[in-house]
């Protein structure tokens, strides 16, 4: 079985190389590991780092607080960062708790066996999959502590099919595996995997941007006076139905539309569309705020910290590949409406089940919902409550790990 995953990396990376000729992303990830280990050679330093691996940008954020908790406490640890996708790279790679972050190069074992001899670890954390298991075997191989956090399974992956093998072996190199849910627990036990369960480390990532969050005086003057809907994160069949929905919206309403790719083309189409009454952020200095019902985010970055002038939010990505993060506006207290790609989601799953979110799958039910929402001060205040208690009841999974782990640090 290890023969045949060797021949289908092969083939992996050499369908990215062919795809890179006309697919940006595919020559990014290549271009990204061309002088993949001469500039981790020069890079790496005499002490052994705390190695972390996302895949991609969401999975950093789930690291983010146990990274920082580990700097914190042990300020000389050095920490290496890798990712798998240039989504998660390119934004991150100047990262400044990291010593060094660098692209994970093809999971070959020459490649594997070469990146641990120059990383060479204390320990490896993963977060949550993406785990490689020729990078795995050649850590377990080493004896060096590995631990895998965040980590959410189902039934119907490889690690609980008969031809699994392989896979489960993967899991039972790690130290400790700390899993997000009951199901997941289960499941790894079945395979004789011991796991513990821990909070999603992504709560107390927006408890404390919440407390710490960026103030931004234009916003403040922009929403002045009124009550404030922000749509975060869409995408262009979100902001088809916001469109339509706009001209429904009570006069003591403005609308605050952060895209989750921010071009300039398109932003422009958009602002077109609401008139005379859109204005982009950048080209908003806070004067004549009286002007504006609708301000578009034209940057990327500071939507957790907006979310905190909403009274209501829509996240997109719910009629596309999948909702976006949710906590990030439920943290300050406001209620959640999402599109009905929700399922990989547990929080969606969790905040539909108690009455802090609402899923619509429709533009009626679309409309319906936000209609109701904005003009009832009574079920908003309710459903915002809900949506805080249920944040700060799940906090805490950045210190279970720590002191589970702490000793990896000494």
């Amino acid at each position: 079985m290890r023969f045949l995953y060797n021949i289908i990396i092969h083939l992996y990376g050499a369908a990215i190389h062919a795809a890179s000729f006309f697919s940006p992303k595919a020559a990014r990830w290549v271009h990204g590991r061309q002088k993949l280990f001469e500039n981790l050679k020069n890079e790496s330093k005499a002490g052994k780092p705390v190695w972390f691996h996302c895949a991609s940008l969401g999975e950093f954020e789930q690291a983010r607080p146990l990274i920082e908790l580990i700097k914190d406490r042990h300020p000389d640890c050095d920490i290496l960062l890798s990712f798998f996708s240039p989504s998660g790279y390119e934004i991150r790679k100047n990262y400044a708790l990291a010593s060094y972050v660098t692209y994970l190069p093809l999971d070959t074992p020459s490649n594997a066996r070469r990146f641990v001899e120059l990383v060479k670890p204390r320990a490896a954390f993963f977060v949550r999959y993406d785990l490689w298991h020729n990078h795995l075997r050649e850590l377990h191989s080493r004896l060096i502590p590995m631990v895998l956090f965040s980590g959410s399974f189902r039934a119907g992956q490889p690690y609980f099919k008969w031809y699994g093998g392989l896979f489960r072996q993967t899991l039972h190199f790690f130290n400790q595996i700390f899993v997000l849910n009951e199901t997941s627990h289960r499941l790894l036990n079945r395979v004789g995997v011991r796991a513990a369960l821990a909070y999603d480390t992504r709560f107390d990532r927006v408890v404390a941007i919440a407390r710490n969050r960026k103030v931004f005086p234009e916003v403040e003057k922009f929403c002045s006076g009124h009550r404030v809907m922000i749509a975060g994160s869409t995408w262009a069949n979100d902001e088809e139905l916001i469109k339509k929905f706009y001209n429904k919206f009570p006069d003591d309403w403005k609308l605050i539309l952060a895209p989750h790719q921010p071009e300039q083309k398109a932003l422009h189409t958009l602002k077109k569309s609401f008139g005379d009454d859109a204005v982009l952020y950048s080209e908003f200095d806070g004067r004549d705020s009286h002007r504006w019902r609708v301000l578009l985010i034209d940057h990327i970055g500071n939507l957790s910290s907006l979310y905190a002038y909403a009274h209501l939010a829509y996240i997109g990505g719910g009629f596309n590949t999948g909702v976006h993060n949710i906590l990030e506006a439920a943290v300050y207290g406001i209620p959640v409406v999402f599109g009905k790609k929700f399922h990989r989601s547990a929080e969606a799953i969790d905040l539909l089940r108690i009455g802090g979110a609402v899923s619509v799958n429709n533009r009626k039910s679309f409309d319906d919902t936000l209609l109701k929402l904005l003009q009832d001060n009574e079920l908003r205040a309710r459903m915002g409550a809900l949506c805080a208690e249920y944040v700060q009841q799940h906090t805490g999974g950045t210190e279970q790990i720590y002191l589970a782990v702490k000793k990896y640090f000494a």
